[in-house]
Parts: C-alpha cells; sequence; structure tokens
C-alpha cells in the first residue's frame, strides 16, 4: 500500500457550530453518509455547545486516501482536533461512525468526557456489509448524463433494495449520494472503493475489547426495528457498567427518524453528568 502524504486541515470539509467557548460535541456520520447528516440534530444543541461536524475520508467533500481501517478515521479525528485545539469534548457516533468513536474513545480516552453509539454493534455483522458492497457494486456509476441517472433509480434501484430493510429510504439516501461532476456524467459523492474497503474491515473485526477498555460515561441508542443492532446485541452493550441505553421506536437512522426524541436523549444523557 502506497504511504499516505502529510495531512493538512483543509483535506476536511468540516464545519463548526454552536456558542464558542462553551463545551464541545463533535459528531461522527456513519458510511456513505457526509456532515450533512447532523445539521437537523445539531440545531438542538447549539445555544449551548461549540459543535465540529466533518466530512470522513473518502466521504462528502474531504479527501480520498489510501486506507480505509476503523484505526485511520480514528486518527483523522485526532489529527482534525489537536489542529483546531480540542482536548475534550462529547462524541456522537452513528453507525460505522459509532464504531471509529469507539476505536478513537479506547485509543485517546483522556480526550473524550463522554460517548454516544448511535445504533450499531459491536461484534461483526458480514451479511449486512456483503449486502451492502454488493448493492454498491451493482449500481453502474458513473451514469453519462441526467437522464440515465434518473432513470436507473426509478426504474431499478427498488428491485435492488427490497430485500433491505427500509428500502425506499435507503435508496432515497443512495440518491443523495450521486452527484453530477463538471463533465456532466453523475457519480458517488463518496469514495466507492474505500467504503467497500471499510465494510470489510469492520464487519470483520469485534471491537468489544475496545468498547469494554471505555472509562468515560456511554449512552447506547437503539432503533427498535434496526437490523444494525440486534436486541442481544444491545442488552451486552449494556452490561458495561458505565453504559446506559436508550430504545426509540425507529429504524437504523434514528436520529433521522426520531430527531427530537433522539436529541433529547443525548442532552438529557450529557446534562445528567454534570
Amino acid at each position: 500500500m502506497k504511504e499516505e502524504t502529510q495531512q493538512n486541515l483543509s483535506d476536511w470539509n468540516y464545519k463548526i457550530l454552536g456558542k464558542a467557548g462553551a463545551p464541545r460535541m463533535v459528531f461522527l456520520h456513519g458510511i456513505m453518509g457526509s456532515l450533512n447528516n447532523w445539521l437537523k440534530v445539531v440545531t438542538h444543541f447549539k445555544n449551548d455547545f461549540e459543535i465540529l461536524i466533518f466530512d470522513q475520508r473518502g466521504h462528502g467533500r474531504s479527501c480520498h486516501k489510501e486506507a480505509y481501517k476503523t484505526a485511520d478515521y480514528a486518527k483523522d479525528l485526532e489529527y482534525i482536533t489537536n489542529q483546531l485545539g480540542w482536548d475534550k469534548f462529547h462524541l456522537i457516533g452513528h453507525s460505522s461512525g459509532g464504531i471509529v468513536a469507539c476505536e478513537y474513545t479506547a485509543t485517546y480516552p483522556d480526550k473524550v468526557l463522554s460517548l454516544c453509539i448511535e445504533d450499531i454493534s459491536m461484534e461483526p455483522r458480514k451479511d449486512i456489509g456483503v449486502k451492502i458492497e454488493k448493492l454498491l457494486l451493482s449500481i453502474p456509476t458513473p451514469f453519462k448524463d441526467t437522464a440515465s441517472y434518473k432513470t436507473f433509480f426509478e426504474q431499478k434501484v427498488p428491485g435492488l433494495t427490497k430485500n433491505f430493510f427500509q428500502p425506499n429510504l435507503l435508496g432515497s439516501f443512495l440518491k443523495m449520494n450521486i452527484v453530477e461532476k463538471d463533465n456532466g456524467q453523475w457519480q458517488w459523492r463518496f469514495h466507492r472503493n474505500g467504503v467497500i474497503d471499510s465494510l470489510r474491515e469492520a464487519r470483520a473485526s469485534s471491537f468489544y475489547p475496545q468498547y469494554f477498555s471505555i472509562k468515560c460515561p456511554i449512552l447506547v441508542i437503539h432503533g427498535s426495528r434496526s437490523e444494525d443492532l440486534p436486541p442481544a446485541e444491545y442488552a451486552k452493550m449494556l452490561t458495561h457498567t458505565k453504559a446506559q441505553g436508550v430504545e426509540l421506536s425507529s429504524g437504523h437512522w434514528v436520529h433521522f427518524e426520531q430527531c427530537e426524541e433522539f436529541s433529547k436523549a443525548l442532552l438529557d444523557f450529557i446534562r445528567g453528568l454534570c
């Protein structure tokens, strides 16, 4: 593997929102996501917290890199927060962002005041990773023009996503991740091969050793209808002596489907630490 070039803060698309000098929060999006996933949620916190959201490597408008292991994403967060001078913060991660948040907290425990993991198991779920990989590979990007892009998503994507939980929501999520390039073609917003590498690594490794090594308070938010955090795994995560859980009526995208309730649960958790 080719060695990565030296990092620069300009490699990342990020936003700092909220109240300068207030307690700090960092939100990590999941696989194929972007900082935009958190824009509605952070409105509930901007009056009382200073907030960092950013596109992780290979996602959104941030840099494409050579490596896409969980540890690489965690090192990115350490680099960004060091460059910004953020030495203490509450860390929140959705889906694979929750795994990155777990890895980061275990590796840099002195920087994380509390950890919130949204709807992801620490145990590998190879079945889900394989399904998503096959789905991504079945979408023939780049599309040569707008018409071919729209036709494919209208006629083909419903059939490709029908065996997934919440297929319509997944189809919409995929569609918003296709963007028009300068040459008129439509291509993935994210680095597809990097996403696939991330899926393979995260879904093949248990992160329970990192999870149970964490010393700070933990909130686990579970979508009651989600396939990504089975009930038995949710119960196992709550055996951590520092963990508490909240289950909301939702699928995997809890902060999207139940934004108000998600935000309240997170705010109550953080306020309860004081």
